[in-house]
């Protein structure tokens, strides 16, 4: 074989045009879609060592322990893989080693974490005006505010529910939850609504249920209602990780 340096330049590169690689003990050749998929695939996602983090992280829903943080910070999205599970979440707080994320329960033997960038965390926003908790139901957006909502993005994970309400139940909170594709996203009954103004978030949401596709249909539901009724003015914020 010739050096490489005794070959002519390659005009503009195509994605069908090849080069060779060294793969397993064997001289092989990749397509430049080849090359670009993988470079695409790293710059979105940065693995962290797996000496940087406690592999064994059983009993713990909320928290990761690292040695090293560098790189991690509040906003920021992992992606964690335990056992056949690859599983989503953005992280809540960096404190020394300890690191606390929202999104499902990170309970398990951690295989491979990596930490992706801002861009990759979106926000939806929905709001229902009116006094919403005087009874249960299942189509906040539909009953009071005449809306609907379809996701039209591409795969996108919801990490976590935050609610707020204008005016506050006089008697007892109710109880709400967010329906992707008609099954709840909050891990376990929802989130009950907090003081006038005082945002209520998630911090577990269902593995089963949060992901949302291209397509999938976006509700609102009141899982316990209100004690007097009172709650009126209702701003929900969805968090999104997308993959």
């Amino acid at each position: 074989m010739a050096q490489f340096n005794t070959y002519g330049s390659a005009s503009t590169l195509g994605s069908s045009d090849t080069a060779l690689v060294y793969q397993s003990g064997a001289v092989k050749q990749a397509t430049m879609q080849q090359v670009l998929d993988l470079t695409a695939s790293a710059s979105r996602w940065i693995e962290k060592g797996s000496s940087t983090y406690t592999a064994g992280n059983s009993g713990n829903d909320s928290v990761i322990t690292f040695s090293d943080t560098s790189g991690l910070s509040a906003g920021l999205p992992l992606k964690v893989v335990i056992g056949a599970a690859t599983l989503y979440v953005i992280i809540e707080s960096v404190v020394s080693s300890t690191v606390t994320v929202r999104g499902p329960s990170v309970d398990g033997t951690i295989s491979s974490i990596h930490y992706g960038k801002p861009e990759q965390v979106s926000e939806l926003n929905f709001y229902v005006s009116g006094f919403f908790a005087q009874t249960t139901g299942t189509s906040l957006l539909d009953t009071f505010m005449n809306t609907y909502y379809k996701w039209r993005g591409p795969t996108a994970y919801a990490v976590q529910a935050s609610f707020v309400s204008a005016t506050a139940d006089g008697s007892s909170a109710p109880v709400l939850q967010v329906l992707a594709g008609g099954s709840r996203v909050v891990d376990g009954t929802g989130v009950t609504l907090g003081s006038a103004g005082s945002w209520a978030e998630s911090t577990l949401v269902n593995a089963s249920n949060y992901a949302l596709t291209r397509g999938t249909n976006m509700e609102l539901e009141v899982v316990t209602a209100g004690g007097d009724g009172a709650a009126s003015d209702m701003t929900v914020s969805l968090t999104l990780v997308l993959a």
